[in-house]
């Protein structure tokens, strides 16, 4: 009986040890992305999430200026020129 709860104390932190993310925090990993376009006007950042980061499909996660975590198709062209847009303002913003 001693072993059987041993073994799965060990197994629920290797579950909780798999779950965090190199930064410290648990991933909230996309479970499916939005077809539609996402207004650049509502976006405040970006994070890409990719298999290798333990979820399962690859995505661009963009944060609103209202903390809300939208989903959106990576190979999308609209994706790509949000993103561009956010990385040239963050340029403009460090000068």
């Amino acid at each position: 009986m001693a072993l059987v709860l041993r073994l799965m104390f060990l197994c629920a932190l290797l579950c909780i040890a798999l779950a965090y993310t190199e930064n410290g925090g648990i991933m909230d990993c996309c479970l499916s992305v939005s077809r539609k376009r996402i207004p650049g006007r509502i976006v405040a950042n970006y994070l890409r999430q990719e298999p290798a980061d333990g979820c399962r499909i690859r995505a661009v996660v963009f944060i609103t200026v209202r903390s809300r975590r939208l989903c959106a198709p990576p190979y999308k062209y609209w994706v790509r020129e949000l993103i561009h847009m956010i990385d040239q303002n963050a340029k403009a913003s460090s000068w």
